[in-house]
């Protein structure tokens, strides 16, 4: 079987793409060892699994000469293989990976369904069991709860930063800015953040 690998790490400041990709892959070669395939081809990005499909694949910066896996393209590049009969299944580390967004993960599952190309996970059953589905549905709600936790409690605090006087922009149009005292959050305060307090 041509089976190939998808990774994608969220972001370079988050996770190094060096040693992320390299990891995801060896998950996937270790997933596939039993079946006696192998992958194959290699398709990476660099990027938030929260863009929308027709943004993906065009990561911030180039990481080919960093990451020693190499790169037929990203997420786009992959899916056109399949198009093009140049791919028989695809495997991802976790099926998170494809995507944060559940709409968006199923819309490739299908894709890959009608071209007859099996999408399988490293970390599932290597099968379409009705077992197998439910596993990725619940996977999928759960790493889309995660992120979008996350945004909502990093709004709180912000907001909340607001509320005490602090704000971690330039000064706000209609605000008198003075240098007060230095913020609470040592980190801001060595890089120099947040030491206008709005009045």
């Amino acid at each position: 079987m041509r089976v190939a690998f998808y990774g994608r790490v969220s972001t370079d400041d988050a996770q190094d793409p060096s040693l992320s990709i390299p990891r995801q892959l060896g998950k996937c070669d270790e997933a596939l060892a039993p079946t006696g395939e192998k992958v194959s081809l290699t398709f990476w990005d660099v990027e938030s699994g929260r863009k929308t499909l027709d943004e993906r694949g065009n990561g911030k910066r180039d990481w080919t000469a960093e990451v020693d896996v190499p790169r037929l393209g990203g997420l786009p590049e992959m899916l056109a293989s399949t198009k093009a009969g140049e791919i028989d299944a695809v495997i991802v580390e976790s099926i998170d990976r494809l995507s944060r967004m559940t709409v968006d993960g199923t819309r490739i599952e299908r894709e890959l369904e009608e071209r007859d190309v099996a999408l399988f996970a490293a970390d599932e059953p290597l099968n379409s069991s009705a077992t197998a589905i439910l596993t990725r549905r619940v996977k999928q709600g759960v790493a889309e709860w995660y992120v979008r936790d996350l945004i909502e409690r990093s709004r709180a605090g912000m907001e909340e930063s607001v509320r005490q006087g602090w704000h971690t922009g330039g000064p706000a149009l209609t605000a008198t800015c003075w240098r007060g005292p230095p913020p609470p959050n040592t980190t801001n305060r060595a890089e120099g953040a947040g030491i206008n307090r709005a009045t």
